[in-house]
């Protein structure tokens, strides 16, 4: 069986690409629920930033790697920064609805000459 991973062998060292893999599933997995949970759910919200997260890490240890291609550690440094923005904006959306929203008090005006 051949693995995507295998594939990316004469670009990253396959540990590097194993990784991206292995974090990448997990960022799928997590993507899965959130489109499947109830608007708000904090936990879901919070694993998807931070399988994001992993994923842009992944990406950046990538593009450490000696001798790329200037047009692959382009990619790579782009992918990188695209799941980094993902993560602040999940990250914001877990710690928004962590919180209360105070509302305003509701006005109930009574029609003129009523009391």
């Amino acid at each position: 069986q051949h693995s995507p991973a295998a594939a990316c062998e004469a670009i990253v060292p396959i540990r590097l690409a194993e990784r991206w893999e292995t974090v990448y599933r997990q960022y799928g997995r997590a993507s899965t629920l959130a489109a499947r949970a109830t608007p708000g759910d904090r936990q879901t919200t919070h694993a998807v930033a931070t399988t994001s997260a992993q994923v842009a890490a992944a990406w950046r240890e990538m593009a450490k790697t000696e001798g790329l291609a200037w047009w692959a550690l382009a990619a790579l440094r782009a992918a990188a920064e695209a799941f980094d923005s993902q993560a602040r904006n999940w990250q914001a959306r877990a710690e928004f609805s962590g919180t209360t929203m105070r509302s305003r008090p509701t006005v109930v005006r009574r029609p003129a000459g009523h009391a």
